[in-house]
């Protein structure tokens, strides 16, 4: 048998395939380790066959392969289409689809040891007097199922432990534990009466085979809803379901409402998860003890079985193009998911993308409104306020007299505000009055931005940081001003006009910790009378009380 494999090798003189000889039975897509030039690599098989043009010699055999594949069939057909639509390699294709803690088995499952009973008419009685706390130990195992090892170690000492195996009245087993993923968040409620709007919606959405959907729905329309009930319904069918959102700071919320609807059977996949959660839930879903996955871009690539729908949340937004390397347009592989298993795309927004609202009123898509919210609640009013004027009638403030009367009231009334602005950092730009320069990065050559909390310029691209300056390097005038405010300066301005109230700030600065996304919602969303202050995480789908 002939393997053709893809070596995990970045470099576009070697990305193609490969064949090896295989004398033991595997399956395409599974991961193997072949001799490559001088050295051992790892590589996955694309495709099997009988005969090679390769010269009998020269041809290699495989020196060890998985015990299954981690590239379903489905994986294979889209690494293809990937490289002929996004001109990627084959490698970049592939290790979008792998946890990258399998590559080279950097991660490994997590092994617990447990220990319990196994001998219940063992007579503590035989024990040395002496062994006080062997004693103790099997009394304290009879009360418990069982009780993981290192804890039983502590309490009453490994040799202790060690020495009731050896006489057979303990054992020790392994258990394969996953690593937690934290999801916590607000109650939410489980049981929910549709609208009749929703209902027919859903009904829609539910008969639909391999139909591309715009659902276009105002904010607070219902559309979760809509789809848990879509997906409920997929699962009824045997099938499985892909759920994104364009931001980390969405799926704690998301992931919440969905647990309290389908149980552990929901995996999250998104790189704020460490490498261990990501490979954990990565194998929950290959395995199918997952059968919905949500997440952000990269969750699109859940090696899943038998999708019965696919959801693409805020779908106008920006994140579903990855603009780093490899590139690729989320939406894109959605379609071609949804096209292969046969299911229905739902593409949902508030403000849907030129793009796709064209396409549904030329009938590429079907679209599908809910113009009202639940309940006919009554839509926000806008308010744009002439900062011009402001300052013309001696407000020199960020914040317009409007906005600060409206801030006053919320507040007197127990109530939260919210307050977007797209820049993060204290100030942006700093520029010469005297010659115009601009303090540029030396490596992208982009304005640095002033953050005052860590007293230094910043690059917003590369992450480079430059000291404060006190001269302009061009004409070294000290004539220097800072342009644009950001949520640092901000939040500053409004611990001055509200001293006792709590004040949160959530951007890409803030945010860079473990769990930090979920932290700042969750004090926020249990602070009465409170201001969250962010960048565009919290722009969108979100769901607080007051």
């Amino acid at each position: 048998m002939i393997a053709e494999v893809i070596v995990d090798v970045i470099n576009s003189e070697v990305d193609r395939i490969f064949d090896y000889n295989i004398t033991t039975p595997v399956q395409a897509g599974t991961r193997v380790v072949v001799p490559f030039g001088a050295r051992k690599t790892e590589g996955y098989i694309l495709a099997l066959k009988q005969q090679t043009d390769v010269d009998g010699q020269k041809l290699k055999t495989i020196i060890s392969a998985d015990s299954q594949p981690v590239l379903l069939p489905e994986m294979i057909k889209l690494i293809d289409f990937m490289v002929a639509e996004f001109n990627l390699r084959k490698i970049d294709a592939i290790r979008l689809m792998l946890p990258s803690g399998l590559r080279g088995n950097k991660i490994k499952q997590k092994i617990v040891l447990f220990a319990k009973i196994k001998d219940e008419n063992f007579d503590v009685h035989t024990l040395k007097k002496t062994a006080k706390n062997q004693r103790q130990c099997y009394e304290f195992l009879k009360q418990q199922t069982a009780v993981e090892l290192s804890v039983l170690n502590n309490k009453f000492s490994a040799s202790s432990v060690k020495k009731l195996v050896e006489l057979g009245a303990v054992e020790i087993y392994q258990v394969h534990q996953n690593r937690a993923v934290q999801s916590d968040f607000l109650d939410v409620k489980s049981n929910v009466t549709l609208t009749p709007t929703q209902d027919s919606i859903v009904k829609q959405f539910s008969s639909a085979k391999n139909d591309i959907f715009l659902l276009f729905g105002v904010t607070g329309s219902g559309k979760t809803e809509v789809y848990m009930n879509v997906i409920n319904n997929a699962l009824k069918n045997g099938k499985t379901a892909i759920m994104l959102v364009p931001e980390i700071s969405l799926t704690p919320q998301v992931l919440k409402h969905f647990k309290n609807k389908f149980g552990n059977g929901v995996a999250l996949l998104h790189s704020g998860l460490s490498l261990g959660e990501r490979y954990d839930e990565w194998f929950r879903i290959l395995n199918g003890d997952a059968k919905i996955v949500i997440g952000a871009r990269s969750a699109i690539f859940a090696p899943l079985k038998d999708v019965g729908v696919i959801v693409v949340d805020e779908e106008h937004d920006t994140s579903y193009f990855s603009e780093s390397n490899p590139r690729y347009a989320t939406i894109d592989v959605a379609k071609f998911r949804a096209k292969y298993n046969n299911c229905p795309l739902i593409l949902g927004s508030a403000t849907p993308s030129v793009d796709s609202f064209y396409r549904a009123q030329n009938g590429e898509y079907k679209l599908l409104e809910m113009p009202e919210r639940i309940n006919k609640a009554p839509m926000p009013q806008f308010t744009i306020v002439d900062m011009l004027s402001e300052m013309r009638n001696g407000n020199n403030s960020c914040f317009s007299r409007t906005l600060i009367a409206e801030l006053c009231d919320c507040l007197k009334n127990g109530k939260q505000a919210m307050i977007y602005l797209n820049r993060r950092g204290y100030q942006s730009s700093v520029v010469c009055r005297d010659c115009g320069f601009v303090v540029k990065c030396n490596n992208c050559d982009v304005p640095l931005v002033y953050h005052k909390q860590d007293n230094m310029l910043k690059c917003h691209y590369c992450d480079a940081r430059y000291h404060i300056l006190n001269n302009c390097p061009n004409c070294k005038s000290e004539n220097l001003r800072y342009g644009a405010i950001g949520t640092q300066k901000v939040v500053e301005e409004l611990k001055n006009l509200f001293p006792k109230t709590k004040i949160f700030r959530m951007d890409n600065d803030n945010t860079k910790t473990k769990m930090s996304h979920q932290q700042i919602l969750t004090d926020f969303a249990n602070t009465k009378a409170s201001i969250l202050v962010g960048t565009q995480m919290i722009a969108k789908g979100h769901d607080f009380p007051l």
